[in-house]
């Protein structure tokens, strides 16, 4: 029996689809329905402001939540993405995390992954 090479699965490509609608979610604040058009949808609908990790947001956005796994990136091309624009990232990450420590219904979920990193790294976040 062979398989359509098209439509193989991919777990890199669903991990990626997955990531991509954790971030959108926690960027916009909406409850995840598990309906990967509407997120797809949305993502091109939302009006992006023109600042490079804006920009640099909506692409990442965009290529993980494309509803078709052949053209959607998989993981490896988003570490690659990461690779390319750390710098960028690491400084919205900081305001990020600034961010959710002033949101006190997160303060408890982010002190168990600052033990968590701490634990297995030997360093905080904070």
């Amino acid at each position: 029996m062979d398989l359509d090479p098209i439509r193989r699965f991919d777990g890199f490509k669903t991990d990626a689809y997955s990531m991509g609608a954790v971030l959108v979610c926690l960027l916009f604040g909406i409850n995840f329905t598990g309906r990967q058009r509407n997120l797809a949808l949305f993502i091109n609908q939302v009006s992006w402001q023109t600042r490079p990790i804006d920009l640099l947001l909506r692409l990442i956005a965009i290529n993980l939540l494309i509803p078709y796994p052949q053209l959607r990136w998989d993981t490896r091309q988003l570490v690659q993405v990461f690779n390319d624009h750390r710098a960028l990232l690491v400084e919205f990450y900081s305001a990020f995390y600034t961010w959710l420590y002033t949101n006190s219904s997160m303060v408890p979920i982010l002190h168990l992954i600052d033990n968590l990193i701490e634990e297995e790294h030997g360093f905080s976040q904070q």
